[in-house]
């Protein structure tokens, strides 16, 4: 009989982002334990989805929680949403979480690891913490919380303690790992890094002149740099954006490509109306099954963060990008994870936050050398299929769940 392991994440079966992410792991686990999530509804694209309370989906057996998934995106409606799932969510864990077993819980939203964690301890599980965003870090950079307040400082102790409390951490990339190990005075090798993954089963490099949706929106004869993916409050479009309104001038056979949704959305699109940019393009979120087209619609992508969010985040789509074959600008902090990819791997340029002139010399640059950006696609894409594949993900959390099952979670803070 197979064993059975948990994973507790408010998203799952989603297009994009973390539901996806983790839809795919629990899927390639399920070749080696009896895979079991607690979920809730399906969000972020699809609201009006309502999905059956249990269901066997390619082999993971998944129980939604019932809660509220109002559509309106402003904040509090979010948290409203956020409250309702992390409680349902707990309600799952008390009913069907057992000791011994081992429990992955993803740290999304913020709540839903502070209500289940010490529960899932309290009952005897063995227990990793999945992190996707450092708490409350994150808030800060956003915005959302004031730096220095004494709401941050009590928050901070809250989720130091909550890390602390895991049996083991798992988080995206090595500058995660050390900041997690300053929170929690651990030892870095007891912090594991297991990145996300390239699909490189569904995304592959196309020819610009197979792509259809580059004919679609007119730009067969550009230069076309795009970001694609989510538009949050922690990513730094408005750097993107002044560096198109430089771009107009400089060169207009430069075109950017702006693909995805989130809650800078509406600010973006107000943004390049007033500024009447002609070269830039906001287009709405592509479903998974036009991924390949979408990703392959352009030169090279862009990945861009607010300064402060090394440690902090580790966004996903640049693993697409490489799949796709496609060089990439990152515009974040020099000793980040993707920066650290960037360069050790050779696939693109690191352009620092606020650097603008970097980012434009950076666009220029690869303008000017086709036969070095085909160079470095080609590499993109052997790094995709030979260090991202879902395949070493898969096993690396295979290693780390049988060491769970052999020592247990006897740690704690």
């Amino acid at each position: 009989m197979l064993k059975t392991l948990w994973i507790i994440s408010r998203f799952y079966a989603e297009e994009t982002g973390t539901g996806y992410s983790i839809t795919r792991t629990a899927e390639g686990l399920a070749r080696y334990y009896s895979v079991r999530v607690l979920c809730g509804q399906p969000d972020y694209v699809y609201h009006d989805r309502r999905a059956p309370s249990f269901e066997i989906v390619n082999g993971v057996q998944v129980f939604r929680s019932a809660a509220t998934n109002f559509s309106n995106r402003n904040l509090l409606v979010k948290m409203l949403n956020m409250l309702t799932s992390s409680v349902s969510i707990l309600w799952l864990v008390i009913k069907h979480v057992r000791r011994n077993q081992p429990v992955i819980i993803v740290n999304l939203p913020p709540l839903l690891p502070l209500l289940t964690l010490p529960v899932s301890r309290l009952k005897g599980a063995r227990v990793s913490l999945l992190v996707h965003d450092v708490y409350p870090d994150s808030l800060v950079v956003a915005g959302v919380l004031p730096q220095n307040s004494r709401t941050q400082s009590v928050l901070s102790l809250v989720f130091n303690r909550l890390y602390r409390l895991a049996g083991n951490i798992i988080v995206l990339g090595r500058d995660m790992q050390s900041l997690l190990a300053a929170k929690t005075r651990w030892e870095e090798s007891r912090i594991v890094v297991i990145p996300n993954t390239a699909d490189v089963d569904q995304i592959h490099p196309v020819s610009r002149e197979k792509n259809g949706l580059l004919k679609k929106l007119g730009l067969d004869g550009k230069f076309v740099v795009k970001y694609a993916g989510h538009m949050g409050r922690t990513h730094g479009l408005e750097m993107l954006v002044r560096g198109a309104e430089i771009l107009s001038e400089l060169d207009p056979d430069i075109h950017l490509v702006f693909s995805g949704s989130g809650p800078k959305k509406a600010w973006l699109e107000s943004t390049i109306n007033c500024r009447k940019l002609n070269n830039v393009t906001i287009t709405s979120f592509s479903p998974r099954a036009e991924i390949e087209d979408s990703l392959n619609a352009c030169d090279i992508g862009v990945i861009s963060m607010l300064p402060g969010m090394a440690g902090i985040s580790v966004p996903g789509r640049i693993y697409d990008l490489l799949a796709a074959g496609k060089p990439v600008i990152a515009v974040t902090d020099a000793h980040s994870e993707i920066a650290l990819l960037i360069r050790e791997e050779k696939v693109g340029w690191v352009v620092e936050p606020e650097d603008i002139s970097g980012l434009i010399v950076a666009i220029q640059s690869a303008k000017a050398d086709p036969a070095r950006l085909f160079e470095i696609g080609r590499r993109s894409r052997w790094v995709a299929e030979n260090k991202y594949a879902r395949r070493y993900q898969v096993d690396a959390y295979y290693q780390l769940i049988e060491r769970m099952c052999n020592l247990g979670s006897t740690h704690s803070g």
